[in-house]
């Protein structure tokens, strides 16, 4: 099984805002190590031959901004680098809170902002 001890259990309930109560750490420890082992056989699961799990490996030049696909990488089509206005009128309006143009977002594990 994988490695999951009940600290592990207690840190991602902290990071996910779940609050569990400290009964259910044994169970939910079990539960977690299961789940992660099949993680990975599912990882270690062989497609056969011919399917291949594809990699998009670049070697990129600094000097030019441009990647190599002779180095045996992909090369993945890139949009265009135009800046934009900030506060776009579409996000702010799909945002839950917003203030002075921004978006408001919660803190993460009570650290304030």
């Amino acid at each position: 099984m994988a490695n999951v001890d009940p600290d592990t259990v207690r840190h991602v309930a902290r990071l996910a805002k779940l609050e569990i109560e400290e009964d259910r750490i044994d169970d939910l420890t079990r539960e977690l190590a299961a789940i992660l082992e099949h993680v990975e056989q599912i990882s270690a699961f062989e497609t056969g031959q011919g399917t291949e799990a594809r990699r998009f490996q670049h070697t990129f030049d600094p000097s030019t901004g441009q990647t190599d696909p002779s180095q045996g990488g992909t090369v993945l089509p890139r949009r265009a680098d135009e800046p934009h206005e900030p506060g776009g009128t579409a996000l702010l309006a799909h945002s839950a809170e917003t203030r002075d143009d921004e978006v408001c977002v919660p803190s993460v594990l009570g650290e304030a902002t």
